[in-house]
């Protein structure tokens, strides 16, 4: 009885190394036929749109002028309050974050009649810019905290 336990621990034991051997081999072989996969990866059609980018777009689709460098941009953008809290960064990411001040920022330049259009109207522009230029856009991650809390073993 005790060798026959035995001998059904050890058959067990060699199945799970035999089974886990052939996952890593299976993990390695995929590794090497695709060795560039990332799960954040984009496409080949998605492109980075940077904070200047998306600045020259507003401007021109607010009214603000036509054919807009990006400095001419955010200077007109600038006239009118649209401008993030520390300014735009012309070679940024584009975050949530930007994307929501923008809008609040907008919406309180058509209240303010800064801008041709209502706040209605401006968020149906809003809407439409980040449909076209900012849906196959990755998104830069979130910026963690500057000094995050400390853990003592005591909590």
């Amino acid at each position: 009885m005790k060798v026959e336990f035995q001998n059904m621990i050890h058959k067990t034991i060699n199945n799970v190394i035999l089974k886990v051997g052939f996952f890593v081999v299976f993990l390695l072989s995929i590794c090497v036929v695709f060795p560039n996969f990332s799960f954040a990866q984009t496409t080949s059609n998605q492109k980075i749109v940077t904070q200047g980018e998306y600045a020259v777009e507003l401007a021109e689709r607010l009214g603000l002028g036509e054919n807009l460098s990006m400095n001419k941009a955010i200077s007109v953008l600038t006239e009118v309050g649209i401008v993030p809290e520390g300014g735009f960064k012309p070679n940024g990411w584009i975050t949530l974050d930007f994307l929501n001040e923008i809008r609040s920022l907008v919406i309180a330049a058509a209240d303010k009649g800064l801008i041709q259009f209502s706040a209605e109207q401006v968020l149906v522009i809003i809407t439409e810019i980040n449909n076209e230029l900012v849906k196959a856009v990755t998104f830069a991650p979130p910026v963690p905290a500057a000094n995050p809390p400390s853990r003592s073993p005591m909590q």
